[in-house]
């Protein structure tokens, strides 16, 4: 993937092509069934996911589940399995049809320790 010089872009473009502001937060998760808050979404606006990095480095397979709000399954935005000892990285043409979220990005996972990074336009 290429992208444009911060310079060569237009008023309201990011440097991925997507309009919109260009956000990104990291948090460190623990095993629960409330979700952890990754981040909050500016009110009156919407998250395009446009990257997802997830850390387990631990000896053992994890599912992760990223919501939009709280933690139900009307709210799912995505299911992921990251096998022990790995870094997934989902590029934006890995996440395309990943529904907006409108509130925030919560996640849930099975082991504690788990990192996970997102980005994003807000628009």
């Amino acid at each position: 993937m290429t992208t444009e010089p911060i310079s060569k872009l237009v008023p309201g473009q990011t440097r991925l092509g997507v309009p919109g502001i260009e956000v990104g937060e990291r948090g460190t998760l623990t095993a629960n069934n409330s979700g952890y808050l990754i981040y909050q979404v500016t009110s009156g606006r919407k998250l395009k996911l446009t990257t997802l990095i997830v850390t387990n480095e631990r000896a053992s397979s994890i599912i992760l589940d990223v919501f939009d709000a709280t933690s139900s399954i009307s709210n799912r935005i995505l299911h992921i399995m990251c096998g022990a000892e790995r870094t997934e990285v989902y590029k934006p043409e890995e996440l395309i049809g990943v529904k907006e979220a409108i509130s925030g990005i919560y996640c849930i996972t099975t082991l504690s320790g788990t990192e996970v990074h997102v980005g994003g336009c807000e628009t």
